[in-house]
This record gives C-alpha cells, sequence and structure tokens, in this order.
C-alpha cells in the first residue's frame, strides 16, 4: 500500500536523513516494515501470553537470529567493497560486457550469493551495468540472476525451510554449496535469464 502511495507514508518533520527516516521526514519503507512487523510480533506475543525465554530457545528462532546478522554484515561488507572499487570493477568489465553483455549475468550472480539479498544487488550492480553501457533491456533480461542468494545456504528464508522441514530431505550436502536448492535455483536463473534475452529482441 505505502509503495504504491507514498504520501501516506509517516512523517516525522524534515532534518538529517537517517536510517528510517528520509531528509524530508518521511518514513522509508524499509523502517516501516521493520515497525510493522516488530509491532506485530509483541501484540501477538502479548495477546497469546508467549514467554518470551521460550522463543529464545527455540532452533528456529536462533537459526534466523543467525542468519539476520550474517546477512547484515555480508551486505555491509559487500556495498563497501563495490563502492570503494567501482572504478576498477567498471574498468575491468566494460570491455568485456561491451561485446557480451550476458557476461554481467555472472556478476549480478556473484554479488547475489555474497549480499544475500536481492535489493542490495540490484542497488549496487544495476547503476554499474549503466555505467558500462549496457542496454536497459539487456539489463532487465538478467536481473533474475540478482536472486543468486541461494547459492550460499544461509539466507533466511532457505534456513527456515531447512528447519521446518522433519523428514530430512531439505538439507545442505557434504560440500555445502550441493543443497536442495541449488539445482532448481540455477535453472530458474538460466531458463528467466535465457528468456529475458530472448524477449529483448523485440524492444
Amino acid at each position: 500500500f505505502f509503495g504504491a502511495f507514498p504520501q501516506f507514508l509517516p512523517n516525522v518533520g524534515s532534518g538529517a536523513a537517517g536510517f528510517a527516516v528520509g531528509a524530508d521526514g518521511a518514513v522509508n519503507l524499509t523502517g516501516l516494515i521493520i515497525m510493522i512487523t516488530l509491532s506485530a510480533s509483541a501484540l501477538i506475543m502479548i495477546i497469546t501470553k508467549t514467554s518470551p525465554t521460550l522463543v529464545s530457545k527455540m532452533s528456529l528462532f536462533t537459526s534466523m537470529a543467525t542468519a539476520l546478522v550474517s546477512v547484515l554484515g555480508v551486505v555491509w561488507m559487500s556495498a563497501t567493497f563495490m563502492a570503494t572499487n567501482q572504478g576498477l570493477i567498471e574498468s575491468t568489465f566494460r570491455e568485456i560486457t561491451s561485446e557480451y553483455p550476458f557476461t554481467f549475468t555472472f556478476a549480478l550472480i556473484i554479488m547475489g550469493a555474497l549480499t544475500f539479498s536481492q535489493a542490495a544487488t540490484t542497488k549496487i550492480m544495476m547503476p554499474i551495468g549503466l555505467s558500462l553501457g549496457i542496454g536497459q533491456p539487456h539489463l532487465i533480461a538478467m536481473f533474475p540472476a540478482v536472486n543468486a542468494d541461494f547459492i550460499l545456504p544461509g539466507y533466511p528464508t532457505l534456513v527456515a525451510a531447512m528447519d521446518f522441514d522433519r523428514t530430512g530431505t531439505t538439507r545442505i550436502g557434504k560440500y555445502v554449496v550441493n543443497h536442495s536448492f541449488m539445482l532448481p535455483g540455477l535453472v530458474t536463473i538460466a531458463a528467466t535469464v535465457a528468456s529475458g534475452f530472448i524477449l529483448s529482441m523485440f524492444l
């Protein structure tokens, strides 16, 4: 709702921009989502009289909390690295991507795997793609590659899926990357990117 109608976002008055508030005083969507979800969680616990101690001892909570800290750390590190080395990255990829635009897909996959975040990968890499001269239709075609957060099995939803599965069929393999999500994920990315490039021929 707030994404479609930003005029309804809460406004706390203009000032210095912060984590959850812009310079114009509007609370950003990320901050608003955090506030709503935490408030809803607190309300559920109060209504159901759930013990916070019991919640913190549950394996799912522990797994998700660990994944959350890991994701935040990796995203921050990756964003800092990319911002610092953007010039080098652009000069390295410019010649290759100008002749073979699809190779930028691999850069998106690597960043998606490292950051565990489609949004962070898009925010970091798409401006670089534009600066490299890659056409917008091709960037749109390659966009599904940002969903490579499944490659390293630390993404919260992957951890949750493995924790929920009592049959043991959803699991991490001996070599970590040979897990249950790898094959369907790679096939999906390959198929959607290929379809995107085919469709881009008509744009």
